[in-house]
C-alpha cells in the first residue's frame, strides 16, 4: 500500500513538472501573450463596435452579452488549435521525444501534463473574453444589468473548451505532423460538424450527438436567436440543444478524446 501511495505521489509530481515545463515553453514562444491578446482584442472590438460604425448599443445587458458571444466558439477553436495541435505530434515530428521519453518519468504522466498545460491557456482565454465583456456591460448598462445567465454561459464555455482541446489532442496523438493535426481538428469543428448538423436539421433530425450543436448552449442559455452565430463559428441551428444532454455530450467527447488520445500516444513509437 505504501509503495502504491509513493508511486501515485510521484506521478502527480511528475505531471506537475510537465505542466510547469510546458507552460514555460508556451511563454517563451509568446503563445500565451498572443492567445490572451486575441481574446481581449476581439472582446473590446465587439464592445466598441457601435462606436466604430456609428450604431446603437443593444437595449440591455443580455442582448449585449449575446451579441458579443458571436465569436466565442471560433476563438475557442483557434486557441485550442494553437496549444493542443502539437501537444504530442511535435515530440515525434521534431524527435524531441528521444530526449524526453528515456527519462525516469512515465510517458503517461508526460501526456497527461501536456494535456492540462494545453487546456489551461484555452480556459484563461475564455475567462479573459468573458471578463472583458462583463466589464463592458457594467460600464455601459450598470452592474444591475449584468445577466446571471452570463455565468451559466461561461461555465458551459469552459466545458465546451475542454471537449475541443480533447478532440484536437486526439488527432495530435497519432498524426505525424503538428500542422496536420491542428488543421484536421480545426476544420472538423469549424466546418464538418456544422455541415452535418445542418444536413440533419434539414432532414428533421436533431443532431444532439454533434459536439458543436451542444456547444450552441453557450448562446442559447442567454436566449440567443437562431440568426446569431453559434460556438462553432457557424449559423446557429434551427433547433436548440437540451442543457443536460448537451453537457453529457461534451463530457463524452472530452473523455473519449483524452482517453483515446492517451492510449494511441502510449502505443506510438519513435520512428
Amino acid at each position: 500500500m505504501g509503495n502504491f501511495n509513493n508511486e501515485a505521489m510521484d506521478d502527480v509530481h511528475n505531471v506537475w513538472l510537465t505542466i510547469k515545463f510546458e507552460l514555460r515553453k508556451h511563454f517563451r514562444r509568446r503563445r500565451f501573450t498572443i492567445a490572451l491578446g486575441i481574446s481581449l482584442f476581439i472582446a473590446l472590438i465587439f464592445s466598441f463596435l457601435p462606436f466604430l460604425i456609428g450604431g446603437d448599443f443593444p437595449d440591455n445587458g443580455v442582448a449585449f452579452f449575446n451579441s458579443n458571444l458571436g465569436f466565442i466558439g471560433m476563438l475557442i477553436v483557434i486557441v485550442a488549435a494553437i496549444f493542443a495541435g502539437d501537444v504530442i505530434s511535435s515530440e515525434f515530428e521534431k524527435k524531441t521525444g528521444l530526449l524526453l521519453f528515456p527519462t525516469p518519468q512515465r510517458r503517461g504522466t508526460i501526456y497527461v501534463g501536456k494535456f492540462i498545460a494545453a487546456l489551461i491557456p484555452v480556459l484563461l482565454s475564455v475567462g479573459i473574453y468573458y471578463l472583458a465583456t462583463s466589464i463592458s456591460v457594467v460600464a455601459i448598462y450598470g452592474f444591475g444589468d449584468l445577466p446571471i445567465e452570463a455565468l451559466y454561459s461561461f461555465l458551459i464555455a469552459l466545458v465546451y473548451s475542454t471537449s475541443i482541446v480533447a478532440v484536437i489532442y486526439f488527432f495530435s496523438s497519432f498524426m505525424k505532423r503538428s500542422i496536420t493535426s491542428s488543421l484536421v481538428g480545426f476544420f472538423l469543428i469549424i466546418m464538418i460538424f456544422p455541415i452535418i448538423s445542418a444536413i440533419l436539421n434539414a432532414a428533421g433530425i436533431e443532431p444532439w450527438f454533434i459536439l458543436t450543436y451542444s456547444g450552441d448552449l453557450i448562446t442559447t442559455v442567454l436566449n440567443a436567436t437562431t440568426e446569431s452565430f453559434g460556438p462553432g463559428g457557424h449559423m446557429a441551428a434551427s433547433s436548440e440543444p437540451d442543457t443536460v444532454i448537451g453537457l453529457i455530450i461534451m463530457g463524452v467527447y472530452t473523455l473519449s478524446g483524452f482517453v483515446g488520445g492517451l492510449i494511441l500516444a502510449m502505443r506510438r513509437r519513435m520512428e
